[in-house]
C-alpha cells in the first residue's frame, strides 16, 4: 500500500490500535485516534461533566478536540483529535473494510477547521479543499 492509496477518513490499525488518516506528507502522518468504547465512556462522561460545570474553552483544549463517530461499525466511539501528527510508520499499516459514514467526516473536517481548534496549522491545510459535498 502507498501512501497515495489512503485518503482522508480511512481506516486503519497501527501498533494495536484504530486510526483514522487525515493527511500526510513526507515528515509526518497525520491520523485521528479511535478510543474504545470504555475510553470513549469515560471521555464522553470527563466532556460532558466539564460543560455542565460551565467551564469556557474547552473547544480549544487539545484534550476536548474530538468526534463522536456515528457510522454503524463505530457508533458511540470517540475519534480524538488532539494529537494528530505522528512518524511516519515505518511499515505502511493496512486499510480496513470501515468506511465513515458521511456525517463523519462531515464532522471531523468541521472539528479540524473550526476557530480556535489545537491542530497544526499545516494539517487545517491539508483538509480545508477537500470536498464533502459530492
Amino acid at each position: 500500500m502507498s501512501i497515495s492509496s489512503l485518503e482522508f477518513g480511512d481506516i486503519f490499525v497501527y501498533m494495536g490500535k484504530y486510526y483514522v488518516f487525515l493527511a500526510c506528507n513526507e515528515n509526518t502522518w497525520f491520523m485521528g485516534l479511535i478510543l474504545n468504547k470504555q475510553l470513549s465512556e469515560t471521555f464522553l462522561k470527563l466532556y460532558h461533566t466539564s460543560l455542565a460545570k460551565n467551564k469556557t474553552g474547552l473547544q480549544s483544549q487539545k484534550a476536548f478536540c474530538f468526534s463522536e463517530l456515528q457510522t454503524e461499525e463505530l457508533r458511540g466511539r470517540v475519534l480524538h483529535l488532539g494529537k494528530t501528527d505522528y512518524e511516519p510508520p515505518e511499515k505502511l499499516p493496512e486499510k480496513l473494510p470501515i468506511t465513515l459514514c458521511k456525517k463523519d467526516l462531515i464532522e471531523i473536517k468541521k472539528e479540524i477547521l473550526k476557530k480556535g481548534s489545537p491542530v497544526p496549522k499545516i494539517l487545517i491545510e491539508y483538509i480545508s479543499p477537500i470536498n464533502l459535498e459530492s
